[in-house]
C-alpha cells in the first residue's frame, strides 16, 4: 500500500530509494549525469538528436543552444516539437514509432556506402 508518507527503500542497502532524476534544489553531478562529457561532446558532434524533450531544464536548453550556435543539424523527435530555430528537422510523432524508422533509414543509407 502506498500512502503520502511512504518512502521507498533500496532493496540492497535499505537506504532511501529515489528516482534517477534531478530535483529543483540539486545540481548536476558528473558521476550520474555526465554533464561535462555531454557539453564537450556537442562541440565535436555533426548532429544532435533531441528525443521527446520540451527543453524545460536549463541543461537541455543549453545543449540545443550550443548546437544552434554551431549550425549543427538538429533532429527533433516529438509529437509536439519545441525547437523553433536553427538547422532543425522535425520528425513529428511518438518516439516509439519514429525512432525505429529513423534507425532503419540510417542503417539503409550507411549500408549503401
Amino acid at each position: 500500500e502506498c500512502t503520502d508518507d511512504f518512502v521507498p527503500e533500496c532493496p540492497k542497502c535499505k537506504g532511501v530509494a529515489r528516482p534517477h532524476a534531478l530535483f529543483d534544489d540539486e545540481d548536476y553531478e558528473e558521476q550520474y549525469y555526465r554533464k561535462d562529457m555531454i557539453l564537450n561532446g556537442i562541440q565535436e558532434a555533426d548532429c544532435l538528436i533531441v528525443i521527446g524533450a520540451e527543453l524545460d531544464t536549463e541543461f537541455a536548453a543549453s545543449i540545443v543552444s550550443q548546437a544552434i550556435a554551431k549550425k549543427q543539424l538538429i533532429i527533433e523527435i516529438s509529437p509536439k516539437p519545441s525547437i523553433r530555430y536553427g538547422n532543425v528537422r522535425h520528425l513529428i510523432g511518438d518516439v516509439e514509432e519514429v525512432l525505429p524508422e529513423l534507425t532503419k533509414a540510417l542503417q539503409v543509407k550507411d549500408s549503401k556506402k
